[in-house]
């Protein structure tokens, strides 16, 4: 049976921000995770923490399901080997495959005086600080979370907060194989384009890269301490 390792997350009591590189994770193990994180930030038991993870190709549907959001049949997707996996974030379906960079802050939106807007405002500022690291000017675009270039989108954001504590997060195209968006109306879109740093760049990133650039633009908009990177993988 899969499953995920937090011991290094339950040491880390007092630490202000940790941040844990999961890899390449199952969204059922990063889901699994994050809730045995929100419940010990709910205690005081562990520190703010930021998840960085990629997934082995699947979709997931948020809280607002929508009739018609795939175009192709649940059955033929899982026939080849694509899972479909329910989640309580909000959002309608989304892909996520390697070379997607995915983060999970688990944070304590009341101690940074965050309300879910000006949280999501945060994420969105955080991604767009990304993008123009690697020469890309990305945009907000009013009453559609998430992030833009013209009338592609390249980042998706979909969250669930409960007593104050956040979960799930953004999503990143940075090397995505775009085809699977093409089996889906994506966030509820109807032909939705999608597109990711490497089609707009025209060249492959190396994602420990994409990384180090995400936690410089996370810690420049998020006013918190870091105190230790750690890495924890499946096993």
């Amino acid at each position: 049976m899969e499953s995920c390792a937090c011991e290094d997350v339950a040491n880390a009591r007092g630490r202000r921000y940790a941040i844990l590189d999961l890899g390449l994770v199952s969204y059922k193990c990063a889901m699994d995770l994050q809730d045995r994180l929100v419940e010990l930030r709910a205690m005081g038991a562990s520190p703010n923490i930021l998840l960085l993870a990629e997934h082995p190709s699947t979709f997931t549907v948020g809280r607002f399901d929508r009739a018609n959001e795939f175009r192709v049949s649940k059955d033929w997707l899982m026939a080849q080997g694509l899972p479909i996996c329910r989640s309580d974030r909000g959002g309608g379906v989304v892909y996520h495959g390697p070379g997607q960079l995915l983060l999970y802050p688990i944070l304590n939106l009341r101690q940074f005086g965050l309300n879910v807007r000006s949280y999501v405002e945060n994420l969105e500022s955080m991604a767009l600080r990304l993008l123009e690291s690697f020469g890309i000017q990305g945009s907000r675009r009013a009453g559609y979370p998430g992030i833009w270039v013209g009338n592609a989108k390249i980042g998706f954001i979909g969250l669930h907060i409960s007593r104050g504590i956040s979960k799930h997060g953004l999503a990143l195209n940075i090397n995505t194989d775009l085809r699977y968006f093409d089996y889906i109306h994506c966030c509820g879109i109807p032909n939705l384009e999608v597109t990711s740093i490497a089609r707009l760049t025209g060249a492959r990133l190396d994602m420990s890269l994409a990384k180090q650039r995400a936690l410089t633009a996370f810690a420049d908009v998020f006013p918190i301490q870091v105190e230790e990177t750690n890495r924890v993988s499946e096993s």
